[in-house]
């Protein structure tokens, strides 16, 4: 019960903010009932990590790399204004299933990542 409050309190926020979908909040929600409280905020700063990773290459791909610092030096230089960035989508859910393989090596290697 505690790893579902656990993913819950690390995905609604993201929600609220328009930054993940409702289904990855789902996902995330019911993945996290199969682990323990540690292993559900393991595997939400992982699928971070993993979401960073996946959104950078894909705009990086895609030739938008000059829209993205557009946006970054935007949201950081004026919060109030966000009507005119180009927003970048990635699924969520594969970060989620990527930070929950990265939890199953991490576990299989006891403790220790290769």
């Amino acid at each position: 019960l505690m790893a579902f409050v656990v993913a819950l309190a690390m995905s609604v926020p993201l929600y609220l903010a328009r930054a993940l979908g409702a289904g990855d909040v789902k996902v995330f929600a019911v993945m996290a009932l199969a682990l323990t409280w540690q292993g559900a905020f393991f595997v939400g700063l992982a699928a971070l990590f993993w979401g960073a990773v996946f959104g950078l290459s894909r705009a990086l791909l895609a030739g938008e790399g000059k829209a993205l610092v557009m946006n970054l030096v935007n949201i950081v230089g004026n919060l109030s204004e966000r009507k005119q960035l180009q927003l970048h989508k990635i699924p969520f859910t594969v970060a989620l299933l990527f930070g929950w393989l990265t939890y199953v090596v991490q576990e299989f290697y006891g403790g220790r990542m290769i």
